[in-house]
């Protein structure tokens, strides 16, 4: 029991002894790229390197750069693939601008092949029937007979709707 408290106390005295860090240099730590291997921001990497930029920005901070300043001098040391966004400038616009095309562009054929299935899938009964009165005189048995098959054909589509729904 004694071995299992000194135990619990020494964790609690070795998360205390570590240093909190600010929200401003987490955020520059998640702006940086590990140079090691460019394969995670600093924040999250367990490398030599990382832990040494850490302990540089840590300093830069106390020293009273700004993050513009911090952020340059990585960037000279070691090029603009240290930062973890591309700076939205010359060619990298194109890291901006061409998801938000895509996404705009996909939206668009979408749009576009769900109206083509819809003006498809219209029954040929759902377009307006052509009018069967005829103006000709001798034709009025003929429009009397069109009209009942008209009126039998909206009984039928009736029907149909109250079935389907």
């Amino acid at each position: 029991m004694k071995k299992l408290l000194s135990l619990i106390i020494l964790l609690a005295m070795a998360l205390s002894a570590q240093q909190v860090k600010s929200d401003r240099q987490v955020k520059l730590e998640k702006s940086l790229m590990a140079p090691c291997c460019y394969g995670g921001a600093i924040y999250d990497h367990e490398s030599a390197v990382a832990f040494q930029m850490k302990e540089e920005i840590a300093g830069m901070i106390s020293n009273g750069m700004s993050d513009a300043q911090i952020l340059s001098h990585y960037e000279s040391r070691y090029g603009e693939k240290i930062l973890a966004s591309p700076k939205a400038t010359g060619f990298n616009l194109a890291a901006w601008w061409v998801p938000l095309g895509i996404v705009v562009i996909s939206i668009l054929i979408f749009s576009v092949y769900i109206t083509g299935l819809r003006k498809r899938s219209l029954p040929s009964s759902a377009q307006p029937a052509k009018s069967p009165v005829s103006t000709h005189p001798k034709s009025s048995a003929a429009a009397s007979n069109s009209t009942d098959d008209v009126s039998d054909r909206v009984e039928r589509e009736l029907n149909e709707l109250k079935k389907n729904y």
